[in-house]
C-alpha cells in the first residue's frame, strides 16, 4: 500500500508539474507566435483592430478560461506588450483601438478566468465527492458480503451441528430396525448413545445403567462417559429415579435433605418410552459448571426418551397416531435445542404409477439435516419434512422453488396431481396444542416409517 501510494504521489506530482508547463508555455508564447505567424503571412493589420471583432484577443480569453485568471493576465500582458509596440511602430493611427481592445480584455480575461476557476473548483468538490460516495459504497459492500458470508458460516455451523446429531439418530435407528434381540438393541442403543454424548464435551462422567422387567438396575453400566466410582449405581438419587420414572436434578435444597446428601450424582434421568416402560437409567455424575443448566438437561432428557421409543418402536412398529405424534415432538424439541426456529412440512402424494418417483423427489431436494417421515395410506402416501433453521419466508420460498424444480422435471405442477404441502413453524419451543391440531388432518395410515 505505502509503495502504491507513494507511486501515485509521485505520478500526480508529475501530471501538476507537466501542467504548469504547459499553462506557462501557451501563457508567454502563443499571444507571440500567432500574431508573428500572421505578420509573415503578409497581413498589415495584424491584431484585427480595424475588424468589426479584434479576433486575436481570445489568445488570453482562451487561456484564461483553460488555466485560470492569473494565467490569462500573464498571457494578455505579453500580448499587450506586442501590441502596444507593434501598432506604435507601423500603425500609430490605431493606438486608441488598441487601447479599447486590450481594456475590454482585461475585464474578459478577469470574468472568464473567475468563472473558470469557480466552475473548476465545484467540479473538484464533485469529483471528490463523488470519489467519497464510491469508496463508502465500497466499504459498505465489503461489509454486506463479510455480513452475507459471516450468516452463511453461522448457518452452515447450525446445520451442520443438528446434521450431526440427525444423522446419529438415523444411523442408530437404521442399526436397531435390523434383526436382533432384545439384548442386542439396548446394547447397541447404549453404544450408539455413547458415541453421541462424546461430542458434547461439557458432560465429563455418566454411566447408562440397564433395568430389568422386574424393576431391578443391574449393577454394571452398559455404557460410560468417563471414570465412575464402582459403587455408582447404589446412589439414592438413581433409586429415586427408577421410583418416579423421572428426571431428577440434584438441586442445593433437594441435595440438603437426609435421603440424598451422599449422592454423588448432579442428575439422573429414565430412558422410558411412550408405552411407560423403564428401559435403563442415565447417571450424570460431573458436567462442566458452565453446561449445568436446563437446557442441557432437556436435552439428555429428550435423548433418552427418544433412544427408548426406538427401542420401542423395533419391537413394535409405529401405527398409532399419538406414538408417532410423541415421536416428531421429541424430533422438533431436540432440533429446538440447537436452533431456534424449525418447520414441519406435510406432503400429501395421491396413489399413481409415479408415486415412488414423486417420494424420491422430495427426499432428494433438502439438506441433510432434515428428517422425513413416510406414512403409508390405502391411497397414496404422507411425507412429514422436518426442516430446521426454517421460518415462514423460508418455508414460502422453498414451496416455490421446489414447484418450479417438480414442474420442469415431471412437466406437470403440484395442483394437476393434487400434491397438498401444509406448513407448520415452531421458534424457540414447540407448542403441543398447535401441533396436536395439525396432526389431527393425519388420519388413516398403517403405519410409519422415518426414512432419512
Amino acid at each position: 500500500m505505502a509503495i502504491n501510494t507513494l507511486a501515485l504521489t509521485n505520478k500526480n506530482n508529475e501530471n501538476l508539474l507537466n501542467t504548469l508547463n504547459t499553462a506557462l508555455i501557451e501563457a508567454i508564447l502563443l499571444p507571440i507566435i500567432i500574431p508573428a505567424i500572421i505578420w509573415l503571412f503578409g497581413r498589415e493589420d495584424v491584431f484585427f483592430l480595424q475588424t468589426a471583432f479584434p479576433w486575436l484577443i481570445l489568445i488570453p480569453i482562451l487561456t484564461a478560461t483553460r488555466y485560470g485568471t492569473w494565467y490569462g493576465l500573464l498571457s494578455l500582458a505579453i500580448f499587450s506588450v506586442f501590441c502596444l509596440f507593434y501598432v506604435s511602430q507601423f500603425q500609430p493611427e490605431l493606438i486608441q483601438n488598441a487601447i479599447h481592445m486590450l481594456t475590454g480584455g482585461l475585464l474578459l480575461v478577469i470574468l472568464t478566468g473567475g468563472i473558470a476557476e469557480r466552475w473548476k473548483k465545484q467540479t473538484q468538490v464533485q469529483a471528490q465527492e463523488l470519489k467519497d460516495c464510491h469508496k463508502t459504497t465500497n466499504q459498505s459492500e465489503q461489509a454486506l458480503q463479510l455480513l452475507h458470508i459471516s450468516y452463511s458460516q453461522l448457518e452452515e455451523e447450525m446445520v451442520t451441528t443438528t446434521q450431526s446429531l440427525a444423522g446419529s439418530l438415523r444411523l442408530l435407528e437404521a442399526s436397531l430396525e435390523q434383526p436382533r434381540s432384545k439384548k442386542d438393541r439396548l446394547a447397541l442403543a447404549i453404544e450408539k448413545m455413547n458415541s453421541i454424548l462424546r461430542q458434547y464435551e461439557w458432560l465429563e462422567t455418566a454411566a447408562f445403567y440397564h433395568v430389568n422387567t422386574r424393576g431391578e438396575l443391574r449393577p454394571t453400566p452398559l455404557g460410560r462417559i468417563g471414570i465412575i466410582p464402582y459403587n455408582l449405581h447404589q446412589d439414592s438419587l438413581i433409586a429415586e429415579v427408577i421410583k418416579s420414572k423421572r428426571s431428577i436434578r440434584l438441586s442445593r435444597k433437594l441435595a440438603s435433605s437426609s435421603d440424598f446428601a451422599n449422592s454423588q450424582l448432579q442428575a439422573a434421568i429414565p430412558m422410558i418410552d411412550n408405552n411407560g416402560h423403564l428401559w435403563g437409567v442415565l447417571a450424570v455424575q460431573r458436567m462442566t459448571s458452565s453446561a449445568f443448566i436446563q437446557q442441557n438437561l432437556n436435552l439428555l432428557a429428550l435423548l433418552c426418551g427418544y433412544v427408548a421409543n426406538l427401542l420401542s418402536s423395533a419391537q413394535h412398529p409405529v401405527s398409532d397416531p399419538k406414538i408417532l405424534f410423541t415421536e416428531v415432538s421429541t424430533a422438533l424439541n431436540i432440533v429446538l435445542n440447537t436452533v431456534k426456529s424449525v418447520t414441519v412440512m406435510t406432503v400429501e402424494i395421491p396413489e399413481s404409477s409415479y408415486q415412488q418417483d414423486y417420494q424420491t423427489f422430495f427426499a432428494s431436494k433438502i439438506r441433510g439435516a432434515n428428517r422425513i417421515w413416510r406414512l403409508q395410506k390405502s391411497k397414496g402416501v404422507t411425507l412429514i419434512i422436518l426442516l430446521p433453521l426454517f421460518n415462514a419466508d423460508n418455508t414460502k420460498q422453498w414451496q416455490q422453488d421446489i414447484e418450479n424444480v417438480f414442474e420442469k422435471q415431471f412437466d406437470a405442477n403440484f395442483d394437476e396431481l393434487t400434491i397438498k404441502l401444509s406448513p407448520i413453524h415452531f421458534r424457540q419451543k414447540v407448542n403441543k396444542s398447535s401441533l396436536k391440531n395439525y396432526f389431527n388432518n393425519i388420519k388413516g395410515f398403517s403405519h410409519a416409517h422415518l426414512i432419512r
